[in-house]
């Protein structure tokens, strides 16, 4: 069986430090819980900026707005595929760069213009570009 790792990341509320995680609501706030596995021991007693304890877990505070899943896909030098990342399809001549998107009624991933199912074409196909939160500019010229 092909078990995917399924993390978020998001903007911290205050300070918009990129954090990643698990996704957890309390009382209509959004929060980041650290993956088990990222969690750094050293640092629980510290409170401050984003960071907020939930019994022994720290998490951080986030903007909702933020939040993007990771695709479980990596591009040809083994960089992360996220929600909203902006990408060249090396293996597409007529649109080479598209930006990644998570399509809630089919719960799949697509790439923007050609409603293709997200990773048909080998990873190594895929380079990463950007985050469209950070740079919209590497896409805007192309209808989007």
């Amino acid at each position: 069986m092909d078990i995917k790792l399924i993390k978020y990341r998001a903007n911290g509320f205050f300070t918009n430090k990129l954090v990643e995680g698990s996704v957890l609501y309390l009382m209509g706030t959004a929060y980041i819980i650290p993956l088990i596995q990222d969690i750094d021991l050293s640092v629980l007693g510290r409170v401050g900026d984003d960071r907020v304890f939930f019994g022994k877990i720290m998490s951080y505070r986030i903007k909702e707005d933020t939040i993007r899943r990771f695709t479980g896909k990596y591009d040809r030098n083994g960089k992360e595929l996220w929600e909203n990342d902006i990408y060249r399809n090396h293996s597409k001549r007529n649109l080479p760069i598209e930006r990644v998107r998570f399509y809630k009624d089919t719960g799949g991933w697509s790439w923007d213009y050609t409603m293709t199912e997200f990773g048909e074409s080998s990873e190594d196909c895929y380079e990463l570009l950007g985050s469209y939160d950070v740079n919209p500019e590497l896409i805007d010229g192309l209808g989007n």
